[in-house]
């Protein structure tokens, strides 16, 4: 059986919410003819480590990127540490360190990025970290003055403050914490996203010799540049953010032999990048047609006499919740008993208290109910007479056809790919408009008949483009292609 490198972020097997984490446990499952070693980067140390893997997944490597830089001293398979720090001498830093960070910091913040220069910079970074200690080399004053001189450098950059350079310079730090270590061999790479754990991907492909995969779920760019608006920063420091972030899913794009996108709404974006419309291939997420399916009389008690709707995701900023709590207030205008069932849990703990307390200054505590996580999300999609979809930003989201295949009306906002998903058989309104998004839910309400139409078209759909098994073939069909069709059983 071939072998393959999964690498994720905040993802399989340790964080088990979101869509990313769904479609990798669906690809291990499914793939039972494939090894996979998952290499999984954790941003923070409050993440589940007990879990239940299939036979086919032969190693997971946990990579941290809070707390020590040191991946020898708790991982056990590292080999020995003593001697590669004996041979990190402050000589050795500053001459064969400090000059191959340069370089990749240089490139890295290039307004002409040479991506194949990035790329191969980080691999000679890979290969000399592994010959010494990573956390004196990333700790060294020498290495903070190249970086501070290279700022300089530039007369825009020059203007950057301290804070935000010391920053910066901890990004790159745990960016190169993540090629410090050894990288197991393997037929085939996929990175589940384009991001920073890409690059591991990256040198991992050039070490094996084999080729890569990037399944891009959103827009990492955009998402990015989204989260880094929240925080005040100066002009100099937004520019060099954006261009060094789109400078690394560029490298990730231009490295990737496939990008395997999961619609075209984010293959179109990937194109933005210069990547070739050659090597994109759309493969949509696709759903369990067996687990996800209509059941009656599946309504609990406090939705079985009131017009519901039902929200299932995360609780957070992109998900815009707060936007559902206000278009839940107009539609209370309509239907006084109108009641949302809110399923999922939040790693944002002050937009999560926000969140509880905007139900309650508009007092909908009657009206909206927290449900917490769900085991569950088959049933909670069919508690309800409409699922309700509010976010700024999306990919291809689960939600929306697992609710389709459960038989239900989705009415979302129009980001993403969801209109790939929902047109001809759901309602598609405009992001951050909560009063537009109550007005398509109080028509449905109102029209049991066109309700009934848009679902039978909903399960239509996911019957002929949406199912998993239609999604595992055409990965099983693309690992073949990539890691060799006689290793994959492909004819």
């Amino acid at each position: 059986m071939p072998k393959v490198l999964l690498v994720n972020w905040d993802n399989y097997p340790n964080s088990s919410s979101g869509g990313v984490y769904a479609w990798a446990k669906q690809m291990v499952d499914n793939l039972q003819d494939t090894d996979f070693v998952v290499l999984n980067c954790l941003s923070h140390p409050n993440v589940n480590s007990a879990y239940t893997l299939p036979k086919n997944v032969v190693q997971v490597m946990e990579i941290p990127l809070y707390g020590c830089q040191r991946y020898e001293e708790f991982y056990a398979g590292a080999g020995s540490l003593v001697g590669r720090i004996k041979r990190t001498t402050d000589s050795f830093v500053e001459k064969q360190f400090v000059p191959l960070f340069d370089r990749f910091f240089a490139g890295l913040i290039s307004d002409n990025c040479d991506t194949q220069e990035v790329a191969a910079s980080a691999v000679e970074l890979h290969r000399l970290l592994l010959t010494c200690d990573s956390k004196k080399c990333l700790e060294s004053p020498a290495t903070f003055r190249a970086f501070a001189s290279r700022l300089s450098q530039d007369p825009l950059y020059q203007a950057v403050q301290a804070k935000e350079a010391s920053d910066l310079f901890h990004f790159m730090q745990r960016m190169i914490q993540l090629i410090s270590f050894e990288l197991p061999r393997v037929d085939l790479v996929h990175s589940s996203n384009a991001w920073i754990p890409a690059v591991a991907g990256i040198c991992a492909k050039q070490e094996s010799g084999c080729k890569m995969i990037v399944t891009e779920h959103g827009v990492a760019f955009k998402d990015l540049l989204l989260y880094h608006r929240l925080f005040i920063h100066t002009e100099a420091y937004n520019i060099l953010w954006k261009i060094l972030s789109s400078n690394i899913i560029r490298t990730v794009y231009a490295a990737a032999d496939t990008l395997a996108p999961v619609c075209a709404a984010n293959a179109a974006a990937a194109e933005l990048f210069q990547t070739p419309s050659s090597k994109i291939r759309v493969i949509y997420n696709g759903v369990d047609g067996a687990k996800f399916r209509p059941v009656q009389n599946a309504r609990p008690g406090a939705a079985a006499h009131r017009p519901t709707v039902v929200y299932v995701g995360r609780l957070e900023l992109l998900k815009d919740i707060l936007g559902l709590v206000q278009a839940v207030d107009y539609m209370k205008r309509t239907y006084p008993d109108i009641l949302c069932l809110v399923y999922g849990s939040s790693t944002d703990l002050e937009y999560a208290k926000s969140c509880v307390k905007a139900v309650r200054e508009l007092h909908l505590q009657d009206n909206i109910k927290f449900m917490g996580n769900t085991p569950h999300p088959e049933e909670a999609y069919n508690a309800g007479d409409i699922v309700i979809l509010s976010s700024l930003r999306e990919g291809f989201p689960y939600t929306v056809v697992e609710a389709m295949s459960c038989g239900k009306v989705v009415v979302s906002t129009d980001v993403g790919g969801v209109r790939e998903a929902l047109e001809g058989c759901g309602s598609l309104v405009t992001s951050r408009h909560p009063q537009e998004l109550a007005r398509a839910v109080l028509k449905l309400l109102g029209d049991k008949r066109m309700r009934d139409t848009l679902e039978a078209n909903a399960l239509k759909k996911i019957g002929e483009k949406f199912s998993l098994e239609r999604s595992i073939d055409e990965y099983r069909r693309l690992y073949g292609e990539l890691a060799g069709p006689a290793r994959m059983g492909v004819s």
